[in-house]
């Protein structure tokens, strides 16, 4: 049967189907399906597996995965009860009776948001935030969309952030966004509009409304935030992937040998890695004087981020205006005076910031636990040291120091996780 293009689905079915012997359950006397199934050149064995899930797919599937190819996995296959495998869904999400039915079963007994997600909700909420946690669906989306576009009248940049956000009890959906601009030349982010909330008993129709927002904005559909923006859109950059949780590491290490634990402290309560820290910082961020606000570099590094994607990539012309554009909104985001990123120095750039957090962490859990080997570990993975014996990780910080490989410099602090 020829393939055209008005075969409906069934009938595709039907065609893939040609050459092939599905085994059913239950067996077939002296397995002459196998015996006849061999004699054919063009004929192979699936199981009944492959024929629900191209049912289920309306469309034929690839029988790489479910060919039976001894008589030992067609008896394994006769054992089992043939399933489809779908997709994870979170919950029912549009009621039969209609938005006013309320949640489903299963959106009341799912688990508590994590703390993180109720840490993502903007400061800007007019709503009590402790009651609030941005919504992560079953594949670990986080639907909290930041986008950034340039002021046409000048070097501003306007920072777009769209949140979906559940309230636990009474469970409800609320779906909002927030604008803030980034003024050349100065630090921070400052609050200048914010739309109205609307809300929902409805998962469904709150995720209409947030793709409905972000689709305005940006010109895309938001499972498409990815792609390249046209010219005049917002430009989506992605905030989850760096600065996801606490960051720090939770696996211990091996106990320290006597006494490396002791030189460890020594060196991390003398000033040597506070100066490095605040060398750093002050090379990122321009001048050690500067404050960068914790939204500030947050988002910097998401633009650092979506700049190191587009390198080497696309040549479209639309490639070329958005790398412009996002280099334009990372130097006025996180102003670094003569320090000014290129394409070239994004990805060195990003790398440096990655430094930074680490350290940031190491320093954090030092002051809080002192020669703990969680600490000691995570500093070493800062130093690139982390498949060292503790030994020889205590003896190259020492060569370091030594060596006056991190030099001083005026005090200086940002917070960037």
């Amino acid at each position: 049967m020829a393939s055209t293009a008005t075969e409906t689905p069934t009938e595709k079915l039907t065609e893939s189907m040609k050459g092939l012997v599905i085994s059913a359950s239950g067996t077939i006397p002296g397995y002459r399906h196998v015996t006849e199934a061999g004699k054919q050149e063009d004929c192979k064995i699936v199981s009944i597996d492959w024929l629900l899930q191209s049912k289920e797919k309306h469309a034929p599937v690839s029988v790489e995965e479910y060919l039976i190819t001894s008589r030992k996995k067609l008896e394994d296959s006769l054992e089992k009860k043939p399933e489809v495998k779908l997709e994870k869904k979170r919950a029912r999400e549009v009621s039969p009776a209609g938005e006013d039915s309320g949640p489903s079963k299963k959106q009341k007994e799912q688990h508590p948001p994590s703390q993180y997600l109720i840490d993502l909700v903007d400061e800007g909420c007019p709503e009590p935030r402790d009651a609030l946690s941005v919504w992560q669906d079953a594949k670990g989306v986080v639907w909290d969309a930041t986008l950034v576009n340039n002021d046409a009248n000048g070097g501003n940049v306007d920072v777009l952030r769209i949140q979906l956000l559940m309230c636990q009890e009474p469970q409800r959906f609320h779906t909002w966004a927030f604008k803030y601009r980034a003024f050349e030349y100065k630090v921070g982010l400052i609050l200048s509009s914010k739309e109205p909330i609307e809300t929902s008993r409805s998962l469904a129709t709150a995720k209409k409304v947030f793709g409905t927002k972000f689709e305005k904005f940006s010109g895309l559909a938001w499972e498409d935030r990815h792609a390249l923006p046209l010219e005049d859109k917002w430009i989506f950059v992605e905030t989850h992937q760096r600065h996801h949780g606490d960051q720090i590491p939770t696996t211990q290490v091996t106990t320290l040998k006597p006494g490396v634990d002791r030189v460890l402290g020594l060196i991390l309560t003398s000033s040597i890695i506070e100066n490095h820290y605040n060398n750093l910082a002050s090379e990122i961020c321009g001048t050690a004087q500067l404050d960068v606000q914790k939204k500030s570099y947050v988002i910097g590094v998401a633009i650092l981020g979506r700049l190191t994607t587009l390198a080497g990539g696309t040549k479209a012309d639309n490639a070329s205006l958005c790398k412009e554009r996002l280099l334009r909104a990372y130097n006025t985001v996180i102003p670094s005076g003569y320090n000014m990123i290129t394409m070239e120095s994004a990805e060195s750039m990003l790398k440096s910031h990655d430094l930074l957090s680490k350290m940031h962490n190491a320093r954090r859990i030092w002051r809080s636990a002192p020669s703990s080997p969680l600490a000691l570990s995570h500093i070493s993975q800062v130093m690139s040291l982390a498949e060292m014996d503790p030994g020889m990780r205590a003896l190259c910080i020492l060569v370091a120091v030594s060596s006056k490989l991190l030099p001083r410099v005026p005090k200086h602090e940002i917070d960037p996780t």
